[in-house]
């Protein structure tokens, strides 16, 4: 018995009658390996063109799973600034606004609004009359805008929602609800956001040259990204909650291609055809020499079925399962991206500390206390051998590192005065305190540091200790931006890294 994958070929001896004298040996060979080749050609031939369906059709319907869970994540995305739009329609302070007309106090609305919200472009305040209470350049509802909020008074707007881009300014969708007091309308909310929202989406989702397009059902495009070619055939899939449209463009599963894929499953074939010729070949062998004890016993061999072909399809569950792990991290980086949309914070997500941005926004508050006299001193932290443990043991534990070094800083400190600033640096600032105190302060947290380093070095049994070389600089001028003084630190920190790490030094001069 001859086995191969999936299929089972029977053998057994074939007995040469005695009659048989007018047939040469060669010719007896090309006639049973012809009986044999043939059919064996044909059931390889059904097998591959199975094949090809199977892995045409698998392609298709992955592909359609990815657009599906595109199309639902920009409908996720339109849905949740809708609904943004609708808690602030729910606002005391807006329905007042309407209600009593208040032009001045709405533009400052608008303008102090729309700068909390991500992408927003334009927010207005319009009345029952159709009226922008307030100047709609201020609160950036333009001429498409408008034309497009009265269609959709008439019941007539086509595109929902719809989007305008207009000359040599941002493309938007806009968004429009009602405003109700006590369940009467009494005017309307509208906003308008970037569309540079789904055209991120598309460039975080996009894999290789893929082509995708995002365009409403009367061909104005929403965003794209790649370059459509001829060889791609096109899949167009509805984006639920509006009439706007995914198109995108799947690389056709060629012949050809599919052949140079599987060459390995072609030689596989090579050799089974060789161990059938093997087989005919000692079926007249013996015949012609029945004393051969060898290939007598090779015979037995394959009649006990103990002649196989190693099987192949373990190769396809491999490609199924990294094309299943493909899609489940795509959809892991959305939710991740989903997440990221929903959450403004002023934090860094892993210490808790304040951020770049929190700490830069903060240093206006500290140039008033120079102002007035005070003197402060910055710290930039640098963690010595950081990356030696980051790259030696893994994310995590370079994690565990930060963290215990944030909370160092946080009892050193304070967290209102420290900040990451990105990988493994930390900044800190210290309003009238003497180059001795800070001195004092450091050498707090080389203390704090020598516990956890003998931990550490104990769990890892490693001779290498995290310190911290530090660059400071004292600012007595309220005029110096913070990125001047970030620079000098800087400078005074490599200078530490110079001298031997694990150090601080200060900068020659205040600024």
């Amino acid at each position: 018995m001859l086995s191969f994958g999936n299929i089972v070929v029977l053998s057994r001896p074939i007995k040469i009658k005695e009659n048989m004298k007018n047939i040469s040996i060669r010719g007896l060979a090309l006639q049973y390996i012809t009986s044999m080749l043939v059919p064996v050609v044909l059931v390889t031939l059904v097998c591959f063109f199975l094949l090809y369906e199977e892995l045409y059709e698998r392609q298709q319907q992955e592909h359609q799973n990815k657009a599906m869970l595109i199309a639902d994540n920009i409908s996720q995305l339109v849905v949740f600034y809708n609904e943004i739009a609708k808690d602030l329609a729910k606002q005391a302070q807006l329905i007042d606004l309407i209600k009593h007309n208040k032009v001045e106090a709405a533009q400052q609305w608008s303008v102090k609004t729309r700068s909390l919200l991500p992408y927003s472009n334009g927010l207005a305040l319009l009345s029952l009359d159709q009226k922008v209470i307030g100047n709609s350049k201020v609160q950036k509802i333009g001429k498409l805008c408008f034309r497009d909020l009265l269609l959709k008074f008439a019941g007539k707007l086509e595109v929902i929602p719809p989007i305008h881009h207009p000359d040599g300014k941002l493309s938007h969708f806009d968004i429009v609800v009602p405003v109700y007091e006590d369940e009467q309308v009494i005017g309307v909310l509208f906003a308008s956001f970037s569309l540079e929202l789904i055209q991120r989406v598309l460039e975080r989702v996009q894999l290789g040259n893929e082509s995708l397009l995002i365009e409403t059902e009367q061909s104005v495009k929403v965003a794209e990204v790649g370059s459509p070619t001829l060889d791609f055939s096109l899949l167009k899939t509805a984006i639920p909650e509006t009439n706007w449209l995914l198109r995108s463009e799947v690389p056709k599963f060629e012949l050809e291609a599919f052949i140079i894929k599987y060459i390995p499953a072609a030689l596989l074939l090579l050799l089974i055809l060789a161990g059938l010729t093997s087989l005919f070949v000692m079926h007249l062998g013996k015949v012609i020499v029945a004393d051969i004890l060898g290939i007598k016993q090779a015979l037995l061999a394959v009649h006990k079925g103990e002649f196989t072909s190693s099987n192949q399809e373990s190769t396809r569950l491999k490609e199924t399962n990294e094309i299943v792990g493909q899609v489940r991290e795509l959809a892991h980086d959305i939710y991740i991206y989903q997440q990221q949309l929903l959450t403004l914070s002023s934090q860094d997500d892993l210490t808790h500390l304040n951020n770049r941005r929190t700490f830069f926004n903060d240093y206006k508050n500290y140039q008033a206390l120079i102002k007035r006299g005070s003197t402060c001193a910055l710290l930039l932290f640098d963690l010595d051998n950081f990356k030696y443990f980051n790259d030696n043991f893994g994310h995590n534990f370079g994690d565990e590192i930060l963290l215990e070094f944030a909370r160092i800083l946080q009892n050193t400190f304070g967290n209102s005065h420290c900040a990451r600033l990105g990988g493994d640096e930390f900044v800190a600032i210290q309003v009238d305190c003497s180059r001795q105190e800070i001195e004092a302060m450091y050498q707090d947290i080389v203390v704090a540091l020598a516990p956890k380093n003998k931990a550490w070095q104990a769990a890892l049994e490693v001779d290498v200790q995290i310190a911290s070389s530090v660059g400071g600089v004292f600012i007595t001028h309220d005029n110096i931006a913070i990125e001047k003084a970030i620079e000098q630190a800087d400078k005074a920190l490599y200078t530490a890294k110079d001298l031997g790490r694990g150090r601080l030094k200060f900068a020659p001069e205040s600024l």
